[in-house]
């Protein structure tokens, strides 16, 4: 059985898919027509579906298009839209700094946190290192300072008076090599060679100290 649809009729069915296919337009469209979008929530605000409409009002909006409604209605609705849009925009904008500043706050905190840790370490590590000195009545060593000089390893860098110079070569290099033994228990008791010294005269020149490759390779001055 035949169905015939009058030309009143057949407008009419027109009327109500064409918003349909003008949606799958505009949501597959990079850039949505101007015509299009009006038509869209013309459609859905007379049908009384605020929701679509304000959410192709907001497709609009963020897509830079311009808008001209034709009835009074539709054009404060469109503006109602416009201005909820910036509150929520702003809003976002708002929360969203306060969320970096707390990350910069956050992150500050943690770094100063990082240095007094490093600071107290260090000096755990120095007033441990110059009781062993002292306990053992070490007096060629004037002066000690301590620093990490990469992640677990550290190093001692020891001053040491004018008698290390007429000290025989030998007895320096047993010297040194009992100040990094100590220097080691105390600055890296599981990995040794990750702890290491620099010796040093009253001068600021090295006359001894670990070598590069292992701080138990100990070096002294020949001369």
């Amino acid at each position: 059985q035949e169905c015939q649809i009058g030309g009143g009729q057949l407008q009419a069915v027109n009327a109500l898919r064409a918003p349909e296919l003008y949606v799958s337009d505009l949501e597959g469209a990079s850039s949505p027509n101007p015509k299009i979008l009006e038509r869209v929530i013309e459609f859905y605000f007379e049908s009384g579906n605020k929701e679509k409409a304000e959410r192709f009002c907001n497709m609009a909006i963020e897509a830079d298009v311009e808008l001209s409604p034709q009835s009074n209605e539709l054009r404060e609705f469109f503006t109602s839209v416009r201005e909820d849009h910036a509150r929520k925009v702003e809003q976002q904008k708002l929360a969203e700094d306060a969320k970096n500043k707390a990350e910069v706050v956050n992150k500050e905190a943690e770094r100063e946190k990082q240095e007094r840790d490093s600071e107290m370490e260090t000096r755990k590590r120095l007033d441990t290192f110059l009781a062993v000195l002292q306990t053992a009545e070490v007096t060629v060593v004037k002066s000690v300072s301590v620093r990490e000089i990469s992640a677990g390893m550290w190093e001692a860098k020891i001053e040491v008076s004018n008698n290390w110079h007429i000290k025989p070569y030998q007895i320096r290099l047993q010297d040194a090599q009992n100040l990094w033994n100590a220097w080691a228990k105390i600055a890296s008791p599981d990995e040794p060679d990750s702890a290491r010294i620099k010796i040093v005269d009253n001068n600021g020149n090295e006359v001894g100290g670990s070598r590069v490759l292992a701080g138990s390779l100990i070096w002294v001055q020949e001369n």
